[in-house]
């Protein structure tokens, strides 16, 4: 028995990656879910002559209406 002890070490790490990888999408998931219910809440609750930035845009982007987009150099 001696001889399965590399392969059921390699098989925990193995168990372990799936778990650790099923709960950083399972956050990555959630992060985006409440990104979306703010985004959601906001465009609700804002009076309608405000502009509410779309789920793509950046609040503190610096971009106004006349100036052309930046890009990061």
């Amino acid at each position: 028995m001696d001889g399965f002890a590399p392969v059921i070490v390699i098989e925990g790490f193995l168990g372990l990656g799936v778990v650790l990888l099923l709960y950083w999408l399972h956050l990555r998931e959630m992060k985006q879910i409440r990104a979306e219910k703010a985004r959601r809440a906001a465009q609700e609750s804002a009076p309608p002559d405000v502009p509410v930035p779309s789920a793509h845009e950046s609040v503190n982007s610096g971009a106004t209406a006349d100036a052309p987009p930046r890009h990061p150099r």
